[in-house]
Parts: structure tokens; sequence; C-alpha cells
């Protein structure tokens, strides 16, 4: 039976083998690393109806239906706060998270709405399930730096490609294994072509000098 889990990157439900459980994978949409859980009969998205439930975030997201174990997931991750609002998928009211999960309550009481201060978002990232583009990421991206190197490589000093081709190769590395924004991954990536194209040019200009001083001498 496979395992469903959801993307702590970007709130994609994801389907693996249950061969895979307790091993590390890649969301194919955000390229994010996470652990394959060990598969468990109620963790899924296909138990009785009494037991999927909703979750609704304080900006009015709701997130379900899903079992009570991924639920508990969830608020294990870090990913429910006091701020958010859950029900069972045949219930037409919502109760306060921390009304099921009374932990909660360390960080706040009574209504889920009423411990928001102005101007914040208690639901935000990287605990909550924003798309991948809003993540806090340990590094930024240098996709414009990488294309202007690559593009003055190849223009004016070719001197630079060299460098644009080597950090365009750490960089992608560091946006595979996740550390790294991946929005720069096109910049960087393009930054890269122009710095081998520049480094290839840069090889031919030294050999056709060798090569003329050779002949002339």
């Amino acid at each position: 039976m496979p395992i469903v889990t959801v993307c702590q990157g970007c709130g994609q439900r994801l389907s693996v083998a249950d061969e895979y459980a307790g091993r590390t994978a890649r969301c194919p949409q955000c390229k994010c690393e996470y652990t394959v859980p060990e598969a468990k009969p109620d963790a899924g998205f296909g138990t009785a109806a009494s037991d999927k439930w909703q979750l609704r975030t304080e900006d009015g997201k709701v997130y379900g239906p899903t079992s009570k174990a991924n639920l508990d997931q969830w608020v294990a991750e870090g990913r429910v706060t006091v701020a958010c609002q859950v029900k069972r998928e045949t219930d037409s009211l919502w109760q306060s998270a921390s009304q099921l999960y009374p932990q909660l309550t360390a960080t706040g009481a009574g209504n889920p709405f009423a411990d928001r201060q102005p101007g914040t978002n208690p639901y935000s990232a990287p605990a909550g399930f924003t798309p991948a583009a809003a993540r806090r990421f340990s590094q930024p991206h240098r996709g414009g730096v990488i294309l202007t190197l690559g593009i003055i490589g190849i223009v004016c000093c070719q001197l630079l490609a060299p460098v644009a081709w080597v950090m365009g190769q750490t960089d992608l590395r560091q946006i595979d294994s996740g550390v790294m924004d991946p929005e720069g991954r096109t910049m960087t990536q393009v930054g890269m072509v122009l710095g081998i194209i520049g480094t290839a040019l840069l090889i031919l200009s030294v050999v056709f000098q060798v090569i003329a001083v050779a002949v002339n001498l």
C-alpha cells in the first residue's frame, strides 16, 4: 500500500511505495528533500469519512481532507498554530486547533484569531504550507550575478567566464539540495551556459595566440 504524505516545501500530496519507508526522497515539484514516514494503516487519504479532517489557517486557506494521523504529524512538525482551526469533514462547525491539541496553548489562548497582532501572521513560512517560493532558504540565489558574469565573459572580459561556470555549477547543486532559493534556477543555468561558452572562447583565443607567436618565431 503506498505511503501518502505532504511535502513540507510546497504542500503537494505525495504518494510513495511503502518499500521506501524511512528513506530520503525528493519532491518532484519543488525538489525539497524529505524523509518518507513509516507506513501506517490510518496514515493515508483513503480512510473513512469520519476520520478525515480539515485544517483552516488564519488567512482562510483550507487543507485536507486528511487523516487524523497526518493532522497529528502536521502538529508535531510545527505547521499548526493556535491561530488555526480544525474540523472533521463530516462536521459543519470549525473548532480551535488548541481545543483538539492543548499543547498549542503554550503560544496563545482563547479565540484562534484573537492572538494575532496587527501586521503579523503566525502561520508563515517555513512552518506552514506556503509555496516553495515563499520559503525561507538558508541561502538566497545568485542567479542575477551569475548571468551578468556569463554575459560579460562573452562580450568583453572572457576571464570572468570560468567564474560564471564554476559559480553556476555550485549554486545548482545547492538549489537541488534544497538549501538555496530555487527561483534563481533559470538565471543560474543560463549564466552557467554562457560561462561555458565564454571559457571555450577564452581557450581558443589563448591557443590562437600561442600558434601566432610560434609562427612568428
